[in-house]
């Protein structure tokens, strides 16, 4: 009987191995348990000391970020305010133009009414030829002299360019 006994030795050998098994392994899951509960104690702890430089430093990108957005918008405004102020130059100094054009425009045009009317003038007197409306280009034709008396002596000859009178020639004219 003794392998009975054997036997029955090495099942309750089995039976202790397993009883200790099992308690090691309830050990085995405390301390793990407990393990990670340090851990996780730990890792709130660094958090928590560290949570107010990570604080700042999002506070930080935050800022970061906000200049740097207001810095190129106020770059992307500035440019445009740029284009806007020269096209806008550019407008007025167009207009400047034509409004210069159409002043020198209506400078000439009271330039030939005055000249128109200072040849009418002296053609009325007799001072330049008549030429016929439908003449052509037939310039020479003689008119009819006036006679210097009805004129007056300021009346300059024929021929002679007219320039009016000036105050030195009418102070000469005085002492004759």
């Amino acid at each position: 009987m003794t392998y009975r006994s054997d036997l029955d030795a090495l099942t309750a050998r089995q039976v202790s191995l397993q009883a200790e098994l099992d308690r090691k392994q309830r050990e085995l899951a405390e301390v793990s348990g407990m393990l990670a509960e340090v851990r996780r104690v730990e890792q709130a702890e660094s958090y928590f000391e560290g949570a107010p430089e990570e604080l700042r430093r999002r506070r930080l990108h935050l800022v970061a970020g906000a200049l740097a957005v207001t810095l190129v918008s106020g770059t992307a405004l500035g440019a445009v305010n740029s284009v806007v102020e020269d096209s806008r130059r550019t407008a007025t100094e167009v207009v400047d133009r034509a409004l210069a054009k159409l002043e020198a425009g209506r400078t000439a045009h009271e330039r030939a009414q005055r000249l128109r009317a200072e040849v009418e003038a002296l053609q009325a007197l007799h001072l330049i030829p008549v030429v016929a409306p439908n003449a052509g280009i037939r310039l020479a034709e003689r008119s009819r002299r006036a006679p210097a008396w009805l004129l007056g002596s300021g009346v300059p000859v024929r021929g002679s360019l007219w320039q009016p009178p000036t105050p030195e020639s009418l102070a000469r004219k005085d002492q004759r």
